[in-house]
Order: C-alpha cells, then structure tokens, then sequence
C-alpha cells in the first residue's frame, strides 16, 4: 500500500479531479435546463397563470384568469387552456380555420370560442372561481345547483366532456358507523383516513349519481373489511356501540382482507390465499 506521504503528496491531484468533474457535471445540468427552458417556451409560449383570457361562449362574451381554467389538474379543460394550443390554429386552402383536437377554437374577435350553452358554462365558471377563491375558514364550494334535471344532465355531460367531473363532483370518505372524532381524514384528492377505534366509512360522491369505481391501498391494519352496501339499508350509526361492519349484516358485502374471508349478508364465505393487510391494493372494476 502507498505510504503515507505518498497518499499526502496525491491528495491535491485527487481534490482538483473531482472538482473538474463536479464543474463539468454542473455544466451539463445547466445545459439540460436552458435545453428544458427553450422546449417549454415552444410548447406553451409566453403564459402566465394569471393571463386575462377573452372567452366568446355559446355567443355571450366574459373574461377569466388562465389558472381558473386550469384550476381542475389533469382535466382536457385545463390542457387545452394550458397556453400549449393558442396560437396553433390552422387553415385550409380557403382560408377557413381547420380545427383538430388539439387546437382552440376561435371567433372573427380572436376570443376563445367555447360551443357551450352559457346557462351551463357559465355557473361552471362561476364553480372554478369560487375554487380559486376559497380560503381555509370559508364554506366547501358546491357543485352549481339545478333545478331541471334535463338541465343537470346536460351540466354531467359537459363537465365529463372535459374531464372535470371529479374535480367537480369530488369522491369523499365520511364516517358511517361509529364514534365521531376518532379519525384523522385528508381531503380529496388524496383520500386517507387514520383511526385507533372500529368503524365503518364511506365513500360517496355528492351531488352525483356517478358510481365509485377506484382503488384502495390498505396501511397498518388489524382488520379490514373493504365492500359496498345497500344505503338506505345499511344504517348509519353515529356514536357508542357494537356496531357491526361492511357484511357482517344483511344488505352488505365485503372482503375480510386480513382473514381472507368473503362477507355476504352476515355469512362467512372462505377465500384461499386472500391474505390482504398492510400494503394491499384493493381495486374495484365494473
């Protein structure tokens, strides 16, 4: 092995080596990220979130905040709005505009055109702004409310035509059976929820008969039962009590995941090699 001095004599080679890679590797990440910079630019141009946006809907014209359009992640609302498709209009030999899916439509103003009626679009408008202004301490902002159903079938499909349903009519967990307290919740779009008692919560959308059609992830777990019930059945008890859970009563089903059992209407029904505690992925598929 190299003596001492040896290693000593070396030492500032070694040092100033890697350094010069460690400036060569800066180097390259500064270049990746101008290269990340200019590819964005390209894709989505010069917009900001709060860019004023001239809409011309179902011929009524109105003005909104590009982050309000965008406010529903993931949604084909907020991807068309994202900026990425502004200026992408193309047109025909004739001159007419020449629309795909991934363009904007436009009127002879140069507003945005939106081929919705504006008594749907509209309080879906005024949705997405209560969204953007909705503080800790203020109400939940609610799905817009109509009376005519004809109405508010066509409201479910707009907002499913641009995805927005779920951000709309959110998935919640609330406490069906049990004493009320106890458990720690995170909202949507997160879902979780954490309690030391057994009890019994439900998934529900509000306002929309849309069914729950996702997955569970267990975590530390003693006994899970994961099924579906029959509501105006299926009680809800809120408070002290033995309460019995998902299938272990009439008007129930469920997966005793932990001791591999089916649950049907208060009967046992055993399912080899189940064994589904902390760390399992429950998925619900129709």
């Amino acid at each position: 092995p190299p003596s001492l001095e040896t290693t000593l004599h070396a030492l500032p080679r070694l040092i100033q080596q890697r350094q010069e890679e460690l400036d060569r590797r800066e180097e390259e990440l500064r270049k990746a990220e101008e290269a990340f910079s200019r590819e964005t630019g390209k894709a989505y141009g010069d917009t900001k979130p709060n860019d004023v946006l001239h809409l011309n809907v179902g011929g009524t014209r109105c003005d909104t905040l590009r982050r309000t359009l965008c406010q529903i992640e993931g949604s084909m609302l907020a991807s068309r709005f994202s900026g990425r498709w502004d200026d992408t209009i193309e047109r025909d030999r004739d001159g007419n505009f020449f629309i795909d899916q991934e363009t904007i439509e436009r009127d002879r103003d140069g507003n945005f055109f939106i081929d919705q009626p504006y008594e749907l679009f509209g309080p879906f408008l005024d949705f997405l702004r209560a969204g953007q202004n909705s503080t800790p301490g203020a109400p939940p902002v609610r799905a817009p409310p109509f009376d005519d159903e004809h109405a508010l079938a066509d409201f479910y499909r707009m907002v499913e035509y641009y995805g927005c349903t779920p951000g709309v009519y959110p998935t919640s967990i609330a406490l069906h059976r049990g004493v009320p307290g106890g458990a720690r919740f995170s909202p949507h779009p997160n879902l979780a929820v954490e309690t030391d008692e057994w009890s019994t919560f439900a998934l529900r959308t509000e306002g929309h008969s849309r069914d729950v059609v996702d997955e569970i992830e267990l975590g530390r777990v003693e006994r899970a039962l994961v099924g579906w019930i029959r509501p105006n059945q299926f009680g809800t008890m809120i408070g002290e009590g033995d309460w019995r859970g998902v299938g272990e009563e009439g008007y129930s089903v469920a997966l005793d995941c932990c001791r591999s059992f089916l649950l049907s209407d208060g009967n046992a029904h055993p399912i080899k090699s189940l064994g589904a505690c902390g760390g399992a992925v429950i998925r619900c598929e129709r």
